[in-house]
């Protein structure tokens, strides 16, 4: 081969050795890409989040939600949707700031979900499944900050099926991480709990001092009656020297 020719196999053989790499590994710079595109959040933004009942309706389906064990149960008695108004966030949603939504269901047919975050609408549809499925739908916060409630549902029902579903989640980010309660609950939680023991230490305290004060009024009563049962009374002692006295001049009075 001259050295134009040799210089152009070198070159078709190293294009087919790159082609052969690209279509089976990533380069150094793509996988850094995708990573840096991820964005995780983690904290809930949901308050009270683990069992929010979907009690509202467009379609009578009103009041179809109640909570079973760790799911909250949906039992339609029309086709058609579900919903609840009144979630609440524990911040506000930044405009341009990006969010999923993420929660777990058990679902007989196929349906789909919606989500009113702002003034925009977003939603997937879920398949039928016998098991437990995570869902997500990743959204970018379009409208004005938004410090409002915000809308949630399911839609496509049919009557008469139970579905279930459960631990709804709202994060900062592009990434669905594992449920976890938001941390104003957990603040909550641990006062309520400190509360409702400091309560039970004060009521414990107090049954104890009034079992206390009243075993020892008794036992001063009974000690009291057991003492003046050795003693008489003065209408008691009056009489028996009466008895004396008479007993006395009786005598003499023989003699």
């Amino acid at each position: 081969y001259t050295k134009a020719q040799t210089d152009s196999q070198i070159k078709i053989a190293k294009d087919a050795i790159n082609l052969g790499v690209s279509q089976t590994y990533e380069t150094k710079t793509n996988v850094e890409n995708k990573i840096n595109g991820i964005q995780v959040g983690g904290r809930n933004l949901i308050l009270k989040s683990n069992l929010i009942e979907l009690n509202g309706s467009d379609n009578g389906n009103g009041n179809c939600s109640v909570v079973e064990e760790d799911y909250v149960k949906i039992v339609p008695k029309n086709n058609g949707n579900v919903h609840n108004r009144n979630i609440k966030a524990s911040i506000p949603r930044r405009k341009g700031v990006t969010y999923t939504v993420s929660f777990e269901i058990l679902t007989p047919t196929r349906i789909g979900f919606y989500w009113y975050p702002s003034e925009s609408y977003s939603g997937v549809y879920i398949d039928a499944s016998t098991s437990w499925q995570k869902e997500k739908c990743t959204y970018t916060q379009t409208g004005n900050d938004a410090t409002h409630n915000f809308l949630f549902g399911l839609h496509q029902l049919i009557a008469n099926n139970e579905y279930r579903y459960r631990n709804l989640k709202l994060e900062i980010g592009n990434k669905a991480t594992d449920w976890t309660p938001a941390p104003e609950d957990i603040s909550s939680d641990i006062t309520t709990a400190k509360t409702e023991a400091i309560n039970t230490a004060a009521s414990d305290a107090t049954n104890k001092a009034n079992n206390a004060k009243n075993e020892a009024i008794t036992s001063a009563n009974n000690t009291l009656n057991s003492t003046i049962a050795n003693y008489y009374t003065k209408s008691q002692t009056d009489s028996q020297i009466n008895v004396a006295k008479n007993a006395i001049t009786a005598s003499v009075s023989s003699t």
